[in-house]
């Protein structure tokens, strides 16, 4: 055996399928920078592996993301509801009772569907 501690690479073949209109943009690319769609693609790919990706991909499947939508919405409007209430009572106006209950009721029932959400795991 050589010094050459050097794995030895065997190319592998990565073929994929693109529609009419991204194969002509791949190939005004290439023959922008002169080069072939090979290099484009391999460009992307060693990009995207490095971290360096500015392709749009696909946001991952959450289980529940609906319901985590609904929740992350209703966090943002109690969100501005506190906030009006915390402006009010910090300009010296009155806080209305009935304000302060249904914002508490709303953070008490975002508690609950994400205790039903993870199942009950942060039980207090």
């Amino acid at each position: 055996m050589s010094g050459n501690s050097r794995p030895i690479l065997v190319p592998r073949v990565v073929g994929v399928r693109v529609d009419a209109v991204t194969g002509g943009k791949l190939q005004k690319l290439a023959d922008e920078r002169g080069v072939t769609i090979s290099d484009v693609m391999r460009s992307i790919i060693y990009d995207a592996l490095q971290g360096r990706s500015p392709i749009a991909l696909r946001r991952r499947w959450l289980p529940n993301g609906d319901l985590l939508a609904a929740i992350l919405g209703q966090i943002g409007k109690t969100g501005s509801n506190l906030n009006q209430l915390a402006r009010s009572a910090n300009s010296g106006w009155g806080v209305d009772r009935a304000s302060l209950e249904r914002a508490l009721s709303e953070v008490s029932e975002m508690n609950r569907l994400i205790r039903d959400l993870i199942g009950g795991a942060a039980d207090a």
